[in-house]
């Protein structure tokens, strides 16, 4: 090893000593004694700083060479498997931010991952024999990933005569790992930049399409070749990030409360206030939207038979009454998910499609349903989607799996997510002397499958419009009521503790209350002598437990209660009195979202 840093006056021998000297400390030095089964451990950059500041500029500005270090001092400490990854930095670059002049220093950047490739071995080391005199020789792949072989053997001085034994050479996985910017850093008019991360070893599948991630690692430029042949390379670099950290983040700053201690009997009602404030009213809606953004538990029969937890919502109505504005917001506070369009969507954009690697071979590219897996994906414009567009939904709302048979590659692909849309009628206004399917253009098989549909009217009301009206004025005003509603940032980290922690189970009073409400739901429609209609089928029921489950989960509670289930009740009979009532009869008439035709159509059908 030379003497100093090439083109510096830093010498490797106090450098080596300063960070011997930062590992013996009892934080990393109790790290290290930890490492046995990870085989790495995380520096917080800050702890460098303060124990040295000219250690921590080093490392910043030369992590190649430093990086190399700390993992050299580890061995010699007697980790000799342990690699040392650095993060937190204090400054957070966007994509579009990184310039010629971070070219091989320390930086950290955030994004989404939209692309992740197949994993690939990579050379670590070559072991090389000559056919000649049966010399052998290690040789170690520079950090640039090439490999100088000599053109001489160093023993018998012939030319051309060193061959690469693949069986004794060392390789390490690699993965190619696509970063875009995310949704929200976006500036106004511009189009998202993407850049390509190269993820080795440990760090291969610690991420998957749809992700935000903050990575840290080594800004690098290779030169591009005219030809593969020739020496001559272009002006133009290629540019990418050599991975050494990974940390997943959500859209919104993490808060440390102890949440528990904010339940109170008012608890439910302060989310729902929460829940797009800015909007007034609307508060059975606002009280799905809310159960949505919790769940339900998804379940695995003894048949292996999956059951889905998540909530699917549909929002049909007149223009202009706040329904993108909620799907907005539910999107912002949602952990993980997607935002599109019905209109700007298409079917390969909604599920996956097949697309080149870097190395020349075929990937599948995740759609909008994949990326929100485990999350909420809303489509806006529900209502616009082409028959081939909304035909991909089937299968992942209830299933919640896409099926992919493309350019040799068959598989299906989780999309665990929870589909919220809104869609304006197909006249522009509701007209409430037709059914649900004769507003909007839509098959029953799909309108079936959401737990909850609301119709958002608006109807001529002069105390309700003039209190709204007040309200829109203070908001352009900016003497908007103020409220004890949770900050998005607040709101957006309860949800996610809610979901992580709760996995509520129902009790025998639950069971009793749910075939109760059920068998209720049930009578409704066969109350009438004369047109006997189904108010409720089996997925009513299904709806039920999940929205159940969903109240205690927002309630912190391991077990789902019978006042759950009422309220559960409550909010499907309402959404349901208002998307399947016959407009002529005002019977309650499930058929009428199930099937093409209500049950007083299919009797008109039927007599001779």
């Amino acid at each position: 090893m030379t003497e100093v840093i090439w083109g510096t006056t830093i010498q490797y021998k106090e450098v080596k000593k300063t960070i011997q000297q930062f590992l013996s400390s009892p934080k990393y030095h109790l790290l290290l004694e930890n490492s046995y089964e990870t085989h790495f451990i995380d520096i917080y950059l800050p702890d460098v700083l303060e124990f040295d500041k000219n250690l921590h500029k080093c490392t910043l500005e030369y992590p190649t060479q430093i990086l190399h270090l700390y993992d050299l001092v580890a061995s010699e400490m007697g980790y000799e498997e342990v690699e040392v990854r650095v993060f937190g930095l204090s400054q957070v670059k966007r994509i579009r931010g990184l310039s010629p002049s971070d070219i091989e220093r320390l930086v950290s950047v955030r994004g989404m991952v939209t692309r992740v490739g197949n994993i690939i071995p990579s050379m670590k080391s070559g072991y090389f024999k000559c056919t000649e005199c049966n010399y052998n020789i290690d040789l170690v792949v520079d950090v640039r990933g090439t490999l100088t072989v000599p053109a001489k053997c160093p023993h018998c001085k012939k030319t051309g005569t060193l061959q690469l034994i693949h069986t004794l050479s060392y390789y390490i996985d690699k993965q190619i790992i696509r970063l875009q910017e995310s949704p929200e850093a976006i500036p106004a008019g511009e189009t998202p930049q993407t850049l390509h991360l190269l993820a080795f070893d440990s760090l291969v599948d610690s991420a998957k399409p749809g992700d935000r991630i903050e990575v840290t690692g080594v800004y690098r430029a290779d030169p591009v070749k005219i030809g593969v042949s020739q020496r001559t390379v272009r002006a133009v670099f290629r540019s990418y990030i050599d991975v050494i950290h990974i940390k997943k983040y959500s859209k919104e700053t993490e808060v440390d409360i102890d949440f528990t201690t904010l339940i109170n009997d008012d608890w439910y009602e302060r989310l729902t206030r929460s829940v797009a404030p800015s909007i007034t009213e609307m508060d059975d809606v606002k009280k799905g939207l809310l159960c949505q953004l919790f769940g339900g538990s998804a379940k695995t029969l003894q048949d292996n038979q999956k059951l889905r937890g998540d909530i699917n919502i549909l929002m049909l109505g007149d223009p202009g009454t706040s329904k993108s504005q909620l799907l907005t917001f539910m999107h912002k506070v949602a952990p993980r998910g997607m935002y599109t369009s019905g209109r700007g969507s298409s079917a390969v954009g909604l599920t996956a499609f097949v697309g080149k690697s870097e190395e020349g071979g075929t990937v599948l590219e995740s759609g909008a349903l994949v990326m929100s897996d485990k999350g909420l994906c809303c489509i806006d414009e529900f209502d616009k989607m082409t028959e081939m567009t909304r035909s991909v939904l089937h299968e992942a709302m209830e299933q919640q799996t896409i099926s992919v048979a493309k350019s040799g590659i068959v598989c299906s692909l989780n999309a665990r997510t929870a589909i919220l849309a809104s869609a304006n009628p197909k006249e522009s206004r509701y007209n409430p002397k037709l059914s649900v399917l004769d507003n909007i253009q839509m098959p029953p098989s799909l309108l079936s499958r959401f737990d909850l549909i609301y119709l958002i009217l608006d109807q001529p009301n002069p105390e309700r419009d003039r209190k709204l009206a007040r309200h829109i004025i203070s908001l352009y005003w900016g003497h908007e009521i103020k409220t004890d509603s949770l900050d998005i940032s607040t709101f957006s980290s309860f949800v996610r503790y809610a979901r992580k922690r709760c996995k509520p189970v129902l009790t025998d009073n639950a069971r009793t209350e749910l075939v109760k409400g059920y068998l209720e739901m049930r009578k409704i429609g066969s109350e009438n002598k004369t047109h006997k209609t189904i108010s409720a089928t089996t997925r009513q029921l299904e709806s039920l437990i999940r929205i159940s489950e969903a109240l205690a989960k927002m309630q912190l509670r391991e077990k789902v209660e019978a006042r759950d289930v009422k309220e559960a009740i409550r909010l499907v009979t309402s959404a349901i009195h208002q998307a399947a009532t016959d407009p002529e009869t005002g019977i309650v008439d499930y058929d009428l979202i199930q099937t093409t035709k209500g049950y007083r159509e299919q009797s008109v059908i039927e007599e001779p």
